[in-house]
């Protein structure tokens, strides 16, 4: 990370959570990260981590770098080791930002960087979660789409993204319900699908908020 640091065209910085660390950040810093989807949440409250004991010790180990332009992410010390995210809250260009996965993942591996665990024959890449393992790609995306939910509720939304292919879960804002979240996950063919219903929803009245692979 202090090697993409010191890169003229990435720069950026890290943040840490450990109590003590040089780059150690303030909770009311790390709560605007986390808000502005550049950050995990915390650990300390999901069940799911807790069973699996990937929140012990938190938050000491955790940290996320985070590029000069905001459009790549490393987290470190999450659900897994590391997850390498690529985003932006205007692009809609899911092509672009794989391929800014790819590169942020190339400059990890080389030299003495990081080797993810891959089982050839079996599993693909390894992950904590049953349901990342293969290739680890998760491709996701937050629309705001008030058009559709003027009316205060989620059905239209609903009609038109499983029309589809997608899924989605709709968080509740204010008196509206107005955000919608989706996610496509295994093989790159599926991103792709995700990438193709994706453009075809955002044919609807409304308007992306952000999107992130």
């Amino acid at each position: 990370i202090k090697r993409i640091i010191a890169m003229p065209e990435w720069r950026g910085r890290y943040v840490s959570l450990t109590p003590g660390h040089p780059e150690e950040i303030k909770i009311n810093e790390y709560e605007q990260l986390v808000a502005d989807g550049l950050m995990f949440k915390s650990q300390e409250t999901d069940r799911e981590m807790k069973a699996g004991r990937l929140s012990d010790d938190w938050p000491y180990g955790r940290g996320c770098y985070i590029s000069a332009d905001e459009r790549s992410t490393i987290w470190v010390g999450t659900e897994d080791h590391v997850i390498v995210n690529a985003g932006s809250k205007s692009e809609t260009d899911v092509e672009a930002l794989l391929d800014r996965l790819q590169v942020t993942l190339a400059l990890l591996s080389e030299g003495h960087g990081i080797a993810f665990r891959h089982d050839e024959q079996h599993c693909g890449y390894i992950t904590s979660s049953p349901k990342h393992a293969g290739t680890g790609i998760v491709a996701s995306a937050i629309l705001a789409l008030p058009k559709l939910t003027i009316d205060g509720t989620a059905g239209r939304v609903h009609q038109i993204i499983d029309s589809d292919g997608l899924h989605a879960r709709v968080m509740p804002a204010g008196d509206r319900i107005h955000h919608v979240w989706d996610k496509a996950k295994g093989d790159l063919a599926a991103v792709e699908d995700f990438a193709g219903g994706l453009t075809s929803t955002l044919g609807v009245p409304g308007s992306p908020k952000s999107l992130a692979g």
